[in-house]
């Protein structure tokens, strides 16, 4: 059918951007429209923003009128928004500068999913706070004091 056709050409066209035939059908599966031009545009908001799922790429695209620019730019508000809820739960267990892996741990979890991301970012927080927190109440030597336990190892 036209329509098998047309899939099999849009395959071919994007298989140069993801290396082989699976990875493009695959791809332009996803974005459910089987565009090119659409899936390049994803790509490109991906570049910057690897573990973005594609409906989420898909929906900033929409909001900015499919300008890969504009939607990353939007992105990167959300990315920030969600390291200032995360410095929101920030006290003495937590450091400077930790908000920025925790609010990327809490991104790349949820797929970059707005309807997830908040609470996500939160609970880890709230996690990495009660760890450290009972880490301290535990060892009581000095040399364990909550500094030694780096976020990544929390």
């Amino acid at each position: 059918s036209g329509g098998d056709a047309d899939r099999a050409e849009a395959v071919v066209k994007l298989k140069a951007e993801l290396g082989n035939m699976e990875h493009a059908a695959k791809f332009l599966q996803q974005t459910q429209t089987w565009s090119v031009q659409s899936a390049k545009k994803v790509l490109e908001v991906r570049r910057r923003f690897p573990r973005c799922s594609v409906p989420v790429a898909l929906e900033v695209l929409r909001r900015n009128d499919e300008d890969p620019h504009a939607a990353c730019e939007m992105l990167e508000e959300f990315r920030q928004r969600i390291r200032r809820s995360v410095s929101a739960e920030w006290d003495h267990f937590l450091h400077q500068g930790e908000e920025v892996f925790v609010a990327e741990s809490a991104l790349d979890t949820c797929d970059w999913d707005p309807r997830r991301a908040f609470l996500f970012a939160r609970d880890l927080a709230i996690a990495v706070k009660k760890t450290r927190h009972l880490a301290s109440q535990a060892v009581s030597h000095p040399s364990f004091s909550n500094q030694r336990f780096p976020i990544d190892a929390v």
